[in-house]
């Protein structure tokens, strides 16, 4: 049964949908069912941590996801949008067969994101392999006063550092870049919760506190200072999810999250993930 949606509502009520609960700032959504980033309220540069999906195949239906903080949501076009004729026009059964196949098409295109990242991971850590040590004298480096830890790798095409973001098994499954001017940017593709930078985490013993921060810089500082294993989640976002992954794997350590003060964003948002953390 067609019901004759008009697109620029499901377009609407979709980006309403988003700006409510993702902070979503455009005001372009793409109607195809296929997957699409956007810029969250916490981005940076050129950022993309948000990912949605729209469709008005059987009954309107979408998804968002915040790759950062790992929140989602899912949406549905209300029934009491359409006229009282179209909404009389179907029954109750007939209805909830039509909300099914939204589900179904939702499942498998989040099979279909969790092997395209599967697939970036093994493109970021290819990549990272080949990559040389990066240079003592790289502007950004110079800029923080901070030296080359825990790996940090270099890619001369771009003259970007390649930070490696690992999974609490060690792995790098992904690739934070800074270039001269300290823009950062993911990866594309590849997952970036609950996954982070690490300092001498092979050095940690049972007594050992693990400092937890945010970027590379911070947490390179911190580390020349206290000579004990430092952890960088990247961003505000991810402190929660990587503080679940650290203990998880080590309970019999105190972890101390060496916050971001940021007194000149509103909320402090540093300061606000790490006290929720």
């Amino acid at each position: 049964m067609a019901y004759n949606f008009d697109p620029a509502t499901v377009v609407s009520l979709f980006l309403t949908f988003l700006q409510r609960n993702f902070g979503y700032p455009d005001y372009t959504v793409i109607d195809d069912g296929k997957w699409h980033r956007f810029r969250t309220a916490q981005d940076h540069g050129g950022e993309k941590s948000g990912a949605y999906f729209v469709s008005s195949d059987d009954w309107p239906h979408g998804y968002a996801k915040d790759w950062r903080t790992g929140a989602e949501m899912t949406w549905t076009f209300p029934r009491d949008k359409l006229d009282s004729s179209a909404r009389g026009g179907f029954t109750e059964k007939e209805y909830k067969a039509l909300l099914e196949k939204s589900r179904q098409h939702h499942k498998k295109l989040m099979e279909n994101l969790a092997l395209e990242q599967a697939n970036a991971s093994i493109r970021a850590r290819d990549m990272y392999n080949n990559f040389p040590l990066a240079p003592e004298n790289h502007p950004y480096l110079v800029k923080k006063h901070v030296r080359v830890l825990g790996g940090l790798h270099y890619y001369k095409q771009i003259n970007s550092l390649a930070v490696p973001l690992r999974n609490i098994n060690g792995d790098v499954v992904s690739i934070q870049w800074i270039d001269k001017n300290g823009k950062k940017s993911f990866f594309a593709g590849a997952a970036t919760k609950g996954v982070f930078f690490a300092i001498a985490m092979d050095t940690l013993k049972p007594d050992m506190p693990i400092l937890l921060g945010e970027g590379y810089a911070t947490m390179a500082t911190v580390y020349d200072v206290t000579e004990l294993p430092c952890v960088a989640a990247m961003n505000c976002g991810n402190l929660h999810a990587v503080a679940e992954a650290l203990k998880s794997k080590y309970p019999q350590n105190k972890i101390i999250i060496t916050a971001d003060n940021d007194t000149k964003t509103q909320g402090n948002p540093g300061l606000s993930h790490a006290q929720e953390t």
